[in-house]
């Protein structure tokens, strides 16, 4: 490790065959369970408190779901995995396995959904390694007692991912995408209302609303008095993809929506992938095979 962040080298895209039209597959991949593995995302606890996974959600395992689509004479790869964030040494990592398919670190997308109930220390930086994983302040103040990258479990989450995008490769068909906007209201709130108000100064609740309307971030048959659900971005936005020889089947949706991923509470010991996890295999049962 150099300095604070371990360096990484990078590889250009091999050149390989691509084709007219739209082409798309997706695939979902089980990521690891570790007994024992520091959780991640709630930082330092009190002077001798700690959260590690014991045991893991029946019903919500940790997954890795890749989108590959090709388009116009150009391939990415649209990963998202039920972890705390997007590392750069997993992404890194992951376009240099990817590079005989034809992918580098421009075109392959990693992006996490800030799941508090994943593993910790997949960073690669001792600063983010120690200060996300949820461990003691004592441990904190012992360098030698942080919690530290586990380069082994951040290897197989690249291994499991980069066989996800090969295999997504290999199934890419004809296919049709488009982008779509709906609204989830109620469902996040902003936690530093306060400071939000702070972004309107002089305007009473129903003229924020109506600012807010204006720029798209309220619908305008809103009828909630103002507070803090009204300081999130309510749309939840998705590209989706269909076969093109059977429009009415789904491929697959890459969405997103701004909302913290930590329902389950700060001292549990239980690796999940929360409200994030049960939404998407709630999508994937009601469009099977998607």
């Amino acid at each position: 490790m150099d300095g604070n962040v371990a360096p990484v080298q990078r590889r250009e895209a091999a050149a390989v065959p691509l084709r007219e039209g739209t082409w798309a597959a997706a695939v979902r991949v089980r990521l690891p369970f570790v007994e024992g593995a520091p959780l991640a995302g709630w930082g330092p606890f009190s002077l001798d408190g700690e959260r590690v996974a014991k045991r893991e959600h029946p019903d919500l395992p940790l997954y890795g779901r890749v989108l590959v689509l090709e388009h116009g004479g150009r391939r990415v790869a649209l990963c998202s995995a039920d972890l705390h964030g997007g590392s750069r040494w997993v992404s890194e990592h992951l376009a240099r396995a990817c590079q005989p398919l034809g992918f580098d670190i421009g075109n392959v997308s990693l992006c996490g959904t800030h799941n508090h109930a994943g593993p910790a220390g997949l960073y690669a930086s001792r600063y983010y390694d120690a200060f996300v994983g949820s461990s003691s302040q004592w441990r904190l103040l012992c360098p030698g007692q942080r919690i530290a990258f586990n380069e082994t479990l951040a290897s197989e989450l690249v291994r499991r991912l980069a066989l996800a995008v090969a295999e997504a490769v290999r199934a890419l068909r004809p296919a049709t995408a488009a982008f779509s906007s709906g609204r989830l209201a109620g469902w996040s709130v902003n936690r530093s209302f306060d400071a939000f108000r702070a972004n309107f100064p002089g305007l009473g609740p129903e003229a924020v609303k109506a600012e807010l309307v204006a720029r798209g971030l309220v619908a305008t048959d809103d009828v909630r008095p103002l507070d803090a659900r009204h300081g999130v971005d309510e749309a939840v936005r998705s590209l989706v993809v269909f076969d093109a020889a059977r429009p009415e089947v789904l491929l697959a949706a890459f969405s997103t929506y701004g909302a913290h991923n930590a329902i389950q509470y700060r001292e549990h010991e239980l690796q999940s992938s929360d409200f994030f996890g049960h939404a998407a295999l709630e999508l994937e049962r009601r469009a099977p095979g998607a």
